[in-house]
């Protein structure tokens, strides 16, 4: 049995800054992908609740990078909110059910960031 060494320290530092460029990157697009399929889900869930009352609401459904890596969803706040009337009996539950679509998607996604980075394909 033998061992063969293939790479060095030098090649374990050139790694490390190589990564230090692209995980910004790399966390930033995880993010933003998250955050437009949050925006997609919650429509889907707006159109597929609403009533004649809130046949528009899911207009309002927006979503944008507030950082360089962070990110949020959800309707518009201009105005009174709808679903917050005595008749729906609480606030609008869309953005809470959206992110239960996507946060596994995203747990997966950010969980497979640093073996990409290390193992590149």
């Amino acid at each position: 049995m033998s061992i063969r060494i293939t790479h060095t320290l030098d090649d374990l530092v050139s790694d490390f800054h190589t990564i230090a460029r692209r995980a910004p990157r790399d966390m930033a697009a995880v993010v933003r992908r998250t955050v437009r399929a949050g925006e997609r889900a919650e429509v889907k869930i707006a159109k597929a609740k609403a009533g004649p009352h809130g046949e528009n609401y899911h207009k309002r459904i927006s979503s944008e990078m507030t950082g360089a890596r962070e990110g949020e969803w959800g309707p518009d706040g201009g105005g009174t909110p709808v679903g917050a009337g005595f008749r729906h009996g609480g606030g609008n539950t869309d953005s809470e059910a959206s992110a239960k679509v996507v946060a596994p998607k995203f747990y997966r996604d950010a969980h497979k960031l640093p073996d990409k980075w290390f193992w590149p394909a």
